[in-house]
């Protein structure tokens, strides 16, 4: 009987302390939300890497990336077979484009003030003739119209270069940065022909002459009006 009671004394207790305990359980706690590898963008064939708990602009989160690339160096790669390079890529929209710019030295490129570590960063810069013929086999240098193309995919000159920077949102992984306008002085060295833009803008060659390519940390586009002799940076697209 005693055994009893105590047992009873004892489910009152607990039951008081459970009472008093339920206006904290009842506050409301952020609810943690699950976190994915990837948001996936089906009509573009890109995957982001997370960690992402929801994404946006149609994608839809997932631990697996369906498509086997991922942008910015994350997913498919291929080797220059001329020197061994390793270069990532990415697939935006219908095209194939390299997430790096290239960095084969040819007898005419240039490393921006003769610096070979900017070349590992950001690339060779080269002058339009050599331009032509610098991308491995199977890729070539591209022309204006796959570059207006993939600023529309990118969502237009008026925010494709917020998509497309490594140092912006990077959307679509094309992981352009900043780049040189590079012209050789006197002394053959390779200078910047403008200091006001170098932080902003990045410039690349078209198969078309008057018309590189620019992409800031904004907006997008064609240029016109730089000089020939300058050196500028190369992305290429797969044939």
């Amino acid at each position: 009987m005693k055994a009893f009671a105590k047992f009873v004394l004892l489910a009152m207790v607990f039951s008081l302390l459970l009472s008093c305990s339920l206006p904290f359980s009842d506050e409301k706690k952020e609810e943690q939300k699950t976190q994915y590898n990837y948001c996936v963008f089906v009509s573009d064939e890109v995957c982001l890497p997370g960690p992402f708990s929801e994404c946006f602009n149609g994608g839809f989160p997932s631990n697996e990336c369906p498509f086997g690339s991922t942008p910015g160096g994350g997913g498919s790669t291929f080797t220059d077979g001329r020197d061994g390079q390793v270069y990532s890529y990415v697939k935006i929209g219908s095209q194939t484009w390299m997430a790096q710019n290239l960095n084969y030295e040819t007898d005419d490129s240039r490393c921006y003030d003769d610096d070979e570590s900017y070349c590992t960063t950001y690339g060779s810069l080269y002058y339009w003739e050599d331009a032509l013929t610098a991308c491995p086999a199977g890729w070539r240098l591209p022309s204006y119209e796959d570059w207006d193309e993939l600023i529309n995919t990118a969502g237009g000159t008026n925010i494709a270069g917020k998509n497309l920077r490594k140092d912006a949102s990077n959307t679509y992984g094309f992981s352009a940065l900043h780049s040189y306008i590079c012209y050789i002085s006197s002394k053959d060295e390779c200078v910047d022909y403008s200091y006001s833009y170098y932080n902003n803008y990045g410039y690349w060659w078209s198969t078309e002459k008057s018309y590189p390519i620019y992409i800031n940390g904004y907006t997008a586009g064609g240029t016109v009006g730089l000089v020939y002799d300058y050196l500028l940076s190369v992305r290429c697209i797969k044939k």
